[in-house]
């Protein structure tokens, strides 16, 4: 945590301070004990703000992205300076959207393309919408798969879960639909405040993984009116924070709420109240546990898996023969395959401890689909038999677990038949074919002695 660098930083300085070290060798340690690791997806981040004021409401957020190692840099929506990319190379790792109303960029390299096409070249989005949503901010989140109410004025409403802080509106509601993955999200003690919009996910669209939810009694609509038509987004299907994940890895977070990640959501306390009078009370929300959490995840600082030192050895028959790792592999042989997985915990890699990657043998089709066991230590491994059709295979690991990123190893080998030498003298289910072919020359045999030593009697010759 923070305060335990800032205790760690205290004890080291006092250290130096006795040992008489150079004040340059201080501090460059001094800044080790402050930040003891750097997302391991990069720590570029612009910060693109609708007005910078949100520099203090929001202070709280960015001074832990800071404190994770995030260099980071702001620009209002409204400057020309801000650029994504220059000459096809990412100048940032990470983008933070705090500028829901923004009707465009004032930079010409900035557009809801260019963000597109950042995230195909592997960047990290967080996006944070609000109700009265621009066009602009509408046409970024439908890149994402992600779809507002037409109504830019609706927003969520709960009368049955909002904070006795609430205006009147029900409007500032108390969210805790927390998804069930952990690896989106950890388990969460509190609840969070929210006032903002809903969204859903586009038809077509199945990357969408809600982290939080409405309650069963929440719906997006203009607040103080009739509702005349069946709301955009109601109950668990209105989705207030999302997480998408591309095929490349690159992670995107929307959240319809700017607010929840300011300073005055993260302090405040939370008091649930109903239209039946008021209920649970809390100290303080979850918001900035929530706001942490998230953001480590979608600037790839936790739920990060890669694979090392894919291999497989050949075993032999009944896995007793000659132990060969790589080359080609015969036909019925036993083989053996390993595969090495760690997970980025923010500081360092770890091993994964999944229970169900799979590795495939495939040739067109896959012949053999076995789940690995690990040993604790992120060696993944399972032997089984050579599939009895000879040709090129490939074992591939195509891990794709919510959360997690995506891992996909292919590893290329050869399977041959048997050589003439390498066959079996005799084949055991063979053998009623071996004893009719004794029992028929066994009785030609006979057949051929009697014929030709058998001599008829004198008596019967005569008759």
């Amino acid at each position: 945590s923070l305060l335990s660098r800032v205790s760690a930083l205290r004890t080291l300085l006092q250290l130096v301070s006795m040992a008489r070290v150079p004040a340059s060798i201080a501090i460059f340690l001094a800044s080790l004990a402050v930040v003891t690791s750097r997302p391991v997806a990069g720590s570029r981040t612009l910060v693109i703000l609708q007005s910078s004021s949100l520099k203090t409401s929001h202070s709280a957020f960015f001074a832990a992205l800071e404190a994770r190692g995030h260099d980071v840099t702001f620009e209002l929506a409204t400057g020309n300076k801000a650029a994504l990319e220059e000459h096809e190379e990412r100048l940032y790792d990470h983008l933070v959207l705090f500028a829901p109303h923004a009707e465009e960029f004032g930079s010409s390299k900035l557009s809801a393309k260019a963000i597109s096409h950042f995230v195909d070249a592997g960047g990290n989005v967080l996006l944070a919408a609000d109700a009265g949503l621009s066009e602009l901010m509408r046409d970024v989140a439908a890149e994402f798969g992600v779809e507002f109410d037409e109504d830019s004025s609706a927003r969520v409403i709960d009368h049955f879960n909002f904070d006795a802080k609430d205006t009147g509106e029900h409007s500032r509601i108390v969210a805790d639909g927390f998804t069930a993955e952990e690896a989106l999200l950890p388990k969460m003690e509190a609840p969070v405040l929210f006032e903002g919009a809903a969204f859903t996910a586009m038809e077509e669209d199945t990357l969408l993984q809600p982290i939080l939810s409405g309650s069963p009694t929440a719906y997006n609509a203009k607040p103080a009116s009739s509702l005349k038509t069946t709301p955009s987004a109601v109950g668990k299907a209105a989705v207030l924070v999302g997480a998408v994940q591309g095929r490349n890895n690159a992670r995107m977070v929307i959240t319809g709420s700017l607010k929840m990640l300011s300073n005055e959501f993260f302090s405040s306390p939370v008091e649930r109240t109903s239209s039946g009078g008021k209920g649970q009370v809390l100290p303080k929300s979850g918001n900035e546990v929530f706001a942490s959490e998230i953001s480590k995840w979608v600037f790839q600082e936790r739920s990060v898996l890669r694979w090392q030192n894919a291999k497989y050895v050949s075993k032999g028959k009944d896995g007793e023969g000659k132990i060969e790792e790589g080359g080609v592999l015969r036909i019925k042989d036993e083989v053996e395959y390993s595969l090495e997985i760690a997970e980025w915990n923010g500081e360092s890699w770890v091993p994964f401890q999944g229970d169900d990657v799979q590795v495939s043998m495939v040739m067109l089709d896959p012949y053999q689909r076995r789940t690995m066991k690990h040993d604790g230590k992120g060696l993944f491994s399972v032997q089984f038999g050579v599939p009895h059709v000879w040709g090129v295979y490939s074992f591939i690991v195509d891990y794709r677990k919510q959360g997690y990123s995506y891992i996909h190893s292919v590893l290329q080998t050869s399977v041959r038949p048997y050589h003439n030498n390498e066959y079996e003298r005799y084949i055991p289910a063979a053998f009623p074919y071996y004893m009719s072919a004794v029992a028929m020359m066994a009785g030609l045999f006979i057949f051929v002695g009697l014929f030709m030593y058998h001599e008829e009697s004198p008596k019967v010759k005569q008759e």
